[in-house]
């Protein structure tokens, strides 16, 4: 699935969320709420879009992709991608938090790299982007109460607002810098 699905299948979904997320705008440019309701998502593309980039991170090999690894489940993300399957709603949920300056101001150009985590009982990545911070559960059976904050059929997407310095992507890079800063200054 390199070129041809990168190039068309992949593109399609790609194509779909900057018209819908960026040109659209979903958000708004400052928010002042605890959360906001993203309306009229379309949902198969929004969410392939989002399991595709999970599935690249997991192909590519470049360093700052090494933690995520899907297991048993790459084949079937593989596949549902490639053929435009979103599966289920309770199948691989996706959660998201806006993030935020002090202001309220949506931090669209804030990108890390994936962390992995256990999220109640499974596997789960973490990673920012487009002005969030997704939460990839890793799982084809989620209970309803996590598909309840997580992306579904025919209903607005209920994303939390959070201020940067709480974004988990963010505290794990700070971590990581004092970490490597220490390094560098001890004898």
């Amino acid at each position: 699935m390199r070129t041809c699905c990168d190039n068309t299948v992949v593109g399609k979904y790609e194509r779909y969320f900057k018209e819908f997320w960026f040109d659209g705008p979903a958000l708004p440019k400052i928010v002042s709420k605890d959360s906001v309701l993203v309306q009229g998502i379309d949902y198969p593309l929004f969410k392939l879009f989002h399991l595709s980039v999970l599935w690249r991170a997991h192909v590519s090999t470049l360093p700052e992709f090494s933690n995520v690894n899907l297991g048993p489940y790459v084949e079937k993300l593989r596949k549902m991608v490639l053929l435009g399957d979103p599966g289920p709603e309770e199948a691989y949920p996706i959660y998201g938090s806006v993030i935020v300056l002090d202001n309220g101001e949506v931090i669209y150009d804030l990108v890390t790299g994936p962390s992995r985590s256990r999220l109640w009982e499974f596997t789960a990545y973490f990673l920012c982007y487009a002005g969030c911070e997704g939460y990839f559960i890793v799982t084809e059976g989620a209970s309803e109460v996590q598909k309840k904050f997580a992306i579904r059929k025919n209903a607005p997407f209920e994303l939390a607002v959070r201020p940067l310095a709480e974004a988990n992507s963010v505290r794990i890079a700070v971590r990581g810098l004092h970490a490597s800063r220490s390094k560098r200054r001890e004898p």
